[in-house]
């Protein structure tokens, strides 16, 4: 049976100014785990369609890394960010793709604020002046459930790990958007969901766990079976 799954890539120029694809090994580790073949798609390739229709994939990651383009949701500039056009144009056609087909999305960290900006919502940065202190979201910590299925395995919530600058405001979500996952002392979302589509994401990095807490494996677990927030009837 078909079990490929597309995964998008870093994408930032090498030590020698040249553009660049990557991607952590630990995120096909992790998926291939889940009995996925995994397939990272080039940043610039020149017809993504055709990536997609020849993999006809069961589902979609929208990986981490960078940050996405201020100028996509109304933001501001800010020196040191790593942006990429491209990216952000792939990523725009593979939802684009998943919404016209009902292919399943998991969206991680970048991926998450990639979604909600699709969606015409917006990011907040910890860069900027106004935004909140970066400790409070470059270190781990404790989230909360708004999701009667994850309430009921997780009463007292879970401690998540977390690398991000961007973040996405709980008044800021994108249109037909909800929140299932809260920040632990902060009005930021840490995970959300379409309301009609199999389409959701996370702010933080199961990969990057030495094994898969027990929160990650139901979440992960999920995806991989088409249930939860990521039921093609939804």
């Amino acid at each position: 049976m078909n079990k490929n799954l597309i995964i998008t890539q870093r994408h930032a120029p090498d030590r020698h100014g040249s553009p660049t694809d990557s991607l952590e090994n630990a995120y096909v580790e992790c998926f291939s785990a889940l009995g996925f073949t995994v397939f990272p798609i080039p940043t610039t390739i020149p017809h993504p369609d055709r990536f997609v229709s020849a993999l006809d994939p069961v589902a979609i990651v929208l990986s981490g890394g960078g940050d996405v383009a201020p100028d996509l949701y109304g933001g501001q500039a800010v020196a040191g960010q790593s942006l990429s056009v491209d990216r952000d144009r792939l990523e725009f056609q593979l939802l684009d793709f998943a919404v016209r087909e009902r292919v399943p999305v998991l969206g991680i960290c970048r991926g998450m604020q990639m979604i909600n900006v699709y969606y015409g919502g917006s990011l907040d940065s910890t860069k900027l002046s106004a935004a909140h202190n970066a400790e409070d979201l470059l270190s781990p910590h404790q989230i909360m459930f708004e999701d009667s299925t994850l309430l009921e395995n997780f009463p007292e919530g879970c401690q998540v790990n977390s690398y991000h600058c961007q973040s996405v405001p709980l008044n800021l979500l994108g249109q037909g958007l909800a929140c299932f996952a809260c920040h632990g002392n902060l009005p930021l979302a840490e995970g959300i969901r379409h309301q009609k589509l199999p389409i959701a994401g996370i702010q933080w990095h199961p990969e990057r766990s030495a094994e898969l807490t027990p929160l990650d494996r139901l979440l992960l677990g999920a995806f991989r079976d088409r249930r939860l927030f990521w039921e093609v009837s939804h």
